[in-house]
């Protein structure tokens, strides 16, 4: 079992919940994970939806805590770390980086051992990340856009996966410059006309920071 999201990298909040994904060598029956969730605390308000026939969700409530359990086979889990190098940059990264910094809670055949080895952000990946990144920065006219992009560059650089934008900040609390840290304050509440401008001295000030911190 591992055990992902905020409370893996140590962000949570008072009302955020814990996930748990799991690896099982023989399904059990549905009667059995029924019994099982129901002993751990089954939340019957919550209502969870998976179309995949051999994965096993469920809602519980632990303490008072809300918490999502997930198990599906082995094989599952060793898929995740086959061609990931694909998926950083695009929107299935999320799903890397919750493994990668994920907390292994019980591996006794050490399958989530071997899935996070797996998931490094090499050189290569950093080098092809960072050129699309900052075409996809040039052409973006959205705001939040601007910021994921943005993030995404500062943690690519320090070879760290993008998860969330909440988890991002988290990571790159201590590794955002000042001068790029305002600039993106600032387009939260930029007006459309000042957004092409603002948006020129962001993209100068990450090509100075980022490319002069790679060379």
């Amino acid at each position: 079992m591992i055990l992902v999201g905020s409370a893996a990298l140590g962000n949570s909040e008072e009302d955020s919940d814990i996930d748990i994904y799991g690896t099982y060598r023989a399904k059990p029956t549905a009667q059995d994970w029924n019994r099982i969730s129901s002993i751990l605390g089954l939340d019957r308000k919550a209502v969870v939806k998976c179309e995949d026939p051999e994965a096993l969700t469920a809602a519980l409530r632990v303490e008072g805590v809300p918490v999502f359990v997930a198990f599906a086979p082995e094989r599952y889990a060793l898929d995740i770390a086959k061609g990931y190098e694909t998926e950083i940059g695009t929107e299935a990264e999320v799903g890397i980086a919750s493994f990668a910094y994920g907390i292994i809670l019980y591996d006794p055949y050490g399958i989530w051992r071997r899935v996070k080895e797996c998931l490094v952000y090499t050189e290569e990946i950093q080098s092809k990340v960072m050129s699309t990144l900052f075409e996809e920065l040039e052409k973006t006219d959205s705001a939040s856009k601007l910021t994921e992009i943005s993030l995404r560059l500062i943690l690519a650089k320090n070879k760290l996966f993008y998860g969330r934008e909440k988890d991002a900040w988290y990571m790159l609390e201590d590794l955002i410059p000042s001068a790029i840290r305002a600039s993106l304050g600032r387009l939260q509440t930029i007006q459309s006309e000042q957004f092409k401008s603002l948006k020129q001295v962001l993209i100068s000030s990450l090509k100075s920071f980022l490319i002069k911190g790679l060379s």
